[in-house]
């Protein structure tokens, strides 16, 4: 059989084997709409503004952006969902459908050196050593270090320079020659005097000072870089580079640093987003992160479909003073409303609801009784035109061409007649002779 449905001519087969509504035809269903087939999700990626006439024809179907409405007839952008927490150690979150989902744990592998402490995870740093080995023996003049899991050090006789002839011991520290003229002298930072056996001195240096080479210096040579070891040394203080990527301080927007070439170098910068679509969010490098209220005339959404024009307002959402209007067309069986969730939405009025004289509601919001009837007695009033055999005909009919769009003119199961049927009820029909 030859079915004319819009410009299209489709070939059925078919084979008859019950009675009335006997024909089982192999049709494939007809395409079903999709979500933009009543322009509830637009869809659509212009690259310039968009005319709108309400928030439900501004949705771009990714919730992961956040939700468009429609501002003085122009669809305005939403507010994208902000997943990261912050925390290096649990990954990075992403947005799915608008569901923020948990990103894979950072894993800390021991690098088996004791010398640069322990690898762990901080939230704020991501994989960081803590706690190195402790090599300071309190002897000011060796030099420690650690190497090979081991602390080692080694005496460095040029530290010792209160006098001529000091020696590093790395039990006793700087030891000198028996007090003399010679060994007891004064530099430019400390008095030196022989009492008895005994070279006593005195410092000139301020406290927190230590004499260094005859000039007062800060305490330990330290010239508070944390990417370099400083010591006192015959001509004055020393300043190594330190360039093993050792953790440092860094600031406080990053999420890890280490030592190179003597600097604290960053690898990473901490995310500050909180999530809020009405503030600014910083990072300061000393206060660290850091929510601005964003201005009065920031859009936003607080969440109700049923308002529109909601603004920013002292870093909160605050809903539009315009409802959404959702009126529609006279249908006694049919109510709109607008629901918080979705935004306006048509629905039946309950079954049973007069509708006219004598006529009723059905349960999908048809009146029945007014010009429609149940055909097939499921308690829908789906029919405004002949019933025939449990189906639904529209007119009568001589050909297809007599019938409209979507529809097909055949004989009726009970062989009273050609109708016009709906594509979807073409099985419930004879074909024509």
């Amino acid at each position: 059989m030859t079915v004319r449905v819009g410009g299209l001519s489709i070939v059925l087969l078919a084979a008859l084997v019950l009675p009335g509504c006997g024909l089982v035809l192999d049709v494939d269903p007809p395409d079903q709409p999709g979500p933009d087939a009543q322009g509830l999700d637009a869809g659509r990626a212009d690259a310039g503004p968009r005319p709108c006439g309400g928030d439900d024809t501004c949705d771009d179907g990714d919730a992961c952006n956040g939700e468009e409405i429609c501002l003085e007839g122009v669809c305005a952008a939403g507010e994208p969902i902000a997943c990261d927490d912050g925390d290096a150690c649990n990954g990075m979150e992403t947005c799915d459908a608008g569901e923020c989902m948990p990103g894979a744990s950072l894993e800390c592998p021991d690098d088996g050196d004791p010398c640069n402490g322990e690898e762990t995870c901080k939230p704020e740093l991501g994989c960081s050593a803590i706690a190195p080995l402790d090599c300071d023996d309190g002897i000011e003049c060796t030099v420690d270090r650690c190497d090979a899991a081991q602390c080692h050090h080694e005496p460095d006789d040029g530290s010792c320079t209160l006098a001529a002839g000091g020696t590093c011991d790395l039990e006793l520290g700087c030891q000198y020659p028996t007090c003399d003229a010679t060994t007891c002298v004064s530099d430019g930072c400390t008095a030196a005097v022989c009492e008895g056996e005994t070279c006593v001195r005195t410092s000139f240096c301020a406290d927190g000072q230590a004499c260094c080479a005859g000039a007062c210096v800060a305490a330990g040579c330290d010239d508070g870089l944390e990417c370099t070891e400083d010591a006192c040394g015959e001509t004055g203080c020393m300043h190594v580079a330190i360039d093993d990527g050792r953790p440092c301080a860094g600031n406080a927007c990053a999420l890890s640093a280490g030592c190179v070439a003597g600097a604290c170098l960053t690898s990473a910068t901490r995310a500050c987003g909180d999530g809020q679509p009405c503030t600014i969010d910083t990072c300061d490098p000393v206060a660290g992160c850091v929510h601005t209220p964003a201005p009065s005339t920031t859009l936003c959404s607080d969440g109700d479909a049923c308002t529109t024009g909601d603004l920013c307002a002292g870093g909160a959402c605050t809903p539009g003073t315009i409802r959404l209007s959702c009126a529609m067309v006279d249908e006694p069986c049919r109510v709109a409303r607008c629901d918080a969730a979705l935004g306006c939405v048509v629905e039946p009025v309950p079954a049973g609801t007069l509708c006219g004289m004598g006529a009723t509601c059905d349960r999908a919001g048809n009146c029945c009784g007014d010009g429609r009837r149940d055909c097939d007695g499921d308690g829908i009033c789906e029919c405004a035109g002949t019933c025939s055999g449990g189906v639904c005909a529209t007119r009568a009919c001589g050909a297809d061409t007599d019938c409209s769009a979507g529809e097909a003119c055949c004989m009726s199961g009970s062989g009273t007649g050609s109708f016009c049927y709906a594509a979807a009820c073409l099985g419930c029909c004879m074909p024509r002779p």
